[in-house]
């Protein structure tokens, strides 16, 4: 599907501006290939006002700050959804019911990818961040071009696109994947073909009735994987989350038993569990476990986790 027919023309809802990229991203991106964007946020225009002011070369968006309006959720070809919008949403209802389709802006960059791209998903409660950066890392090692998108601050996935379409030479898509990322998957009813779950603890029960929905958001990361796709689990506790659900996954699943000692960087037992799922999913990939270790060794701490500032007297901090 090109991207440029499927906007071609139409009248857009995007729901949920924000002031950290993203639906700046989405903004730029989607009224640069539609008739019409309404942009609406529950934020005052003076909150908003550096998001805004950087979209005012685009003579076809309308603003409704402050509020949202139910004609803006009827009168219209498709919404998409910002992240933090929950899904039982008095406006979001409305356009079901009028049969107005909801998008989220990462399922929808990756149904306009190309078969020759590889897309790897990696969620989890923790160590998505870490996985996801250890994987573009080795792979860069390897030679390979890629892009690393998804849960990425003030990265709009659906912009890039653009990028991928215009370079041949990326192969692998990189998506780290929040469990309301996963929320546009089910929409899609689609699933990446290599999925990687980390682990699965409580959390974000703020915005969650209870872990139950929690995880059916996050299952949404192999829920519609084919025979032929491949589920990487770090944590048996998982596989006890998948019994519940109403239907299996169709893909293979491989669990990390074994542990191999790899001599990173970065320390820590969870980093040593996350560079084994980095090991295990490239080797799948069809690249070496010799190339693959001698890359992992390279890999230093993404900012914010674990970074080494200074060693006094043997002490790291």
């Amino acid at each position: 599907m090109l991207y440029q027919d499927f906007f071609k023309d139409k009248k857009i809802t995007l729901m949920g501006l924000g002031l950290l990229g993203r639906g700046l991203g989405d903004a730029r991106f989607l009224a640069k290939y539609s008739k019409e964007l309404t942009v609406t946020d529950l934020k005052t225009e003076e909150e908003l006002k550096t998001s805004i002011e950087k979209l005012k070369d685009f003579q076809n968006i309308k603003f409704v700050l402050g509020e949202h309006r139910e004609e803006d959720f009827k009168n219209t070809d498709m919404i998409v959804k910002g992240n933090g919008v929950p899904l039982k949403n008095k406006f979001i209802e409305i356009a079901e019911k009028n049969k107005i389709p909801v998008y989220m802006s990462t399922a929808l960059f990756i149904s306009f990818l190309d078969n020759n791209k590889k897309v790897i998903g990696i969620t989890g409660t923790k160590g998505k961040t870490t996985v996801s950066h250890m994987i573009n890392f080795v792979l860069n090692e390897l030679g390979e071009e890629t892009l690393l998108a998804g849960n990425i601050p003030g990265l709009s996935t659906l912009e890039q696109i653009e990028k991928v379409s215009k370079n041949e030479n990326i192969k692998y898509i990189i998506l780290e994947l929040d469990s309301w990322q996963l929320q546009g998957f089910a929409y899609q009813k689609i699933s990446p073909p290599v999925a990687i779950f980390t682990n699965f603890f409580e959390d974000h029960l703020n915005y969650y009735p209870s872990m139950n929905e929690y995880f059916l958001d996050k299952a949404n990361i192999f829920l519609y994987q084919k025979e032929e796709d491949k589920l990487f689990l770090g944590e048996k506790n998982i596989s006890d989350w998948m019994g519940k659900l109403k239907s299996e996954p169709k893909s293979e699943i491989v669990f990390l038993d074994e542990l191999k000692k790899i001599n990173l960087k970065i320390p820590g037992e969870h980093n040593q569990k996350n560079a084994n799922l980095v090991l295990e999913v490239l080797k799948t990939e069809g690249f070496s476990e010799k190339d693959i270790l001698k890359s992992l060794e390279k890999f230093q701490a993404v900012s914010g986790r674990l970074e080494l500032f200074w060693e006094i007297e043997g002490k790291r901090v």
